[in-house]
């Protein structure tokens, strides 16, 4: 039977600095009410508990949509988080939410209407991207805007990007 993949690198990390800031806060709070702790003790235990449960959650059939959640739950709403990610990928991303298609479309939608559209704007990049030259406009007016060249005089590099595999969060991992 093949083992199951072991969590990247940077949810170790990430496990490390939650294992360490809870282990810290429950020695601080035992100090705080009068019991001594061993602080190196009480990191492993803390520790192996927060890795264990990084390797329940990797192995999950759901892990997509509870890293999504639990991602998500780190701002003020879904759209500040992909801006978040976005800026820190170096990617540009458009987007429309549900705020924004009534906005639009000066009407509002019962939460029966938009579980509807919601999944329908899953393909809104790939949309976006086949109007016409929008993203040569854009590309070429944001190299312009950073006092770059946008012509090296050789024309298309040749290789068209490629679409994202479908990264649904609601999808279970097999």
């Amino acid at each position: 039977m093949p083992s199951e993949p072991a969590p990247p690198p940077a949810f170790g990390w990430l496990a490390a600095d939650a294992a360490d800031a809870i282990a810290i806060s429950v020695a601080d709070y035992l100090a705080g009410v009068g019991h001594t702790v061993d602080r190196v003790t009480l990191q492993q235990v803390v520790g192996g508990a927060v890795f264990r449960q990084v390797a329940v959650l990797w192995q999950a059939r759901d892990r997509n949509r509870r890293l999504y959640e639990a991602y998500v739950a780190c701002f003020p709403d879904p759209m500040q988080a992909l801006l978040f990610l976005s800026h820190a990928a170096g990617i540009a991303v458009a987007y429309l939410d549900r705020a924004c298609i009534e906005y639009d479309l000066g009407r509002t939608f019962t939460d029966e209407e938009w579980e509807q559209i919601a999944p329908l704007l899953a393909d809104y990049d790939e949309y976006v991207s086949s109007v016409g030259d929008l993203n040569l406009i854009y590309s070429r007016d944001v190299v312009r805007r950073a006092g770059l060249s946008a012509d090296d005089g050789c024309g298309s590099a040749g290789v068209a990007p490629q679409p994202v595999p479908g990264l649904d969060p609601s999808v279970t991992q097999a």
